[in-house]
């Protein structure tokens, strides 16, 4: 949108506005350097979701390419998929020397996105640490991570029968819920218990009636332990 701008000049002893034009804002992909997502509530309607986003967004290398820069994350669907992007505006200015030293300056912002999955399949962050690339929001997920743990194979038991029948104790203490039916993995309990093992897997939320949520690591991978 052209913008008006007024300055004065001096014209035979009198002062007049004279109107000049503002070019907009060059806007350009930008770079997130540090990302955290948490699934927010989307309201009453099961094909709705939402995500709060927090991220940190590059505002320039150094302070002179940083100046009067503004930074945010906006999204947009594109084949099917709903994007969330980086971007900045600058102001349209002549050739600005900056030295080349890199000191980069950073700000964070926050974005809520909202989508249906009936229209979008995937929700995709673009520019993770480099322009270009692509990152399905899935991942950035701590919860649906894939990970990997090491710990003492057991026996788990739980009020109401409701567990999975087996754990991971951690070189922490901590006691891990884990799942070894759905990958098939049930079998090799026998030979591993109470053995150090490695698996792979990703946590999920199970509803229960005496335990309402509870975090299950689903293993994918079982390994003993070096």
């Amino acid at each position: 949108m052209l913008q008006i701008a007024f300055v004065s000049t001096v014209l035979l002893g009198l002062v007049a506005a004279v109107p000049v034009a503002e070019a907009s804002p060059r806007v350009r992909p930008t770079v997130i350097e540090d990302i955290r997502v948490k699934p927010v509530d989307s309201g009453t309607n099961p094909d709705a979701f939402a995500y709060r986003i927090h991220a940190k967004l590059l505002l320039g290398a150094n302070a002179c390419e940083a100046r009067g820069v503004h930074v945010k994350l906006v999204t947009r669907e594109a084949n099917g998929l709903l994007e969330v992007v980086p971007i900045k505006t600058a102001p349209r200015e002549g050739s600005r020397a900056c030295a080349q030293t890199f000191r980069p300056l950073y700000r964070e912002v926050d974005l809520v996105a909202r989508g249906l999955s009936s229209h979008a399949a995937d929700v995709v962050v673009r520019n993770i640490d480099h322009l270009g690339t692509r990152t399905s929001l899935s991942d950035l997920i701590p919860s649906r991570r894939t990970l990997t743990m090491t710990g003492t194979l057991s026996r788990m038991q739980a009020l109401g029968g409701e567990t999975t029948g087996y754990s991971l104790e951690l070189a922490s203490g901590e006691i891990v819920e884990i799942d070894l039916l759905t990958g098939g993995l049930d079998s090799r309990f026998k030979n591993l218990e109470g053995t150090r093992v490695t698996v792979k897997g990703r946590f999920k939320n199970i509803q229960g009636t005496e335990i309402p949520n509870r975090e299950v690591f689903v293993v994918a991978t079982l390994n003993k332990a070096p």
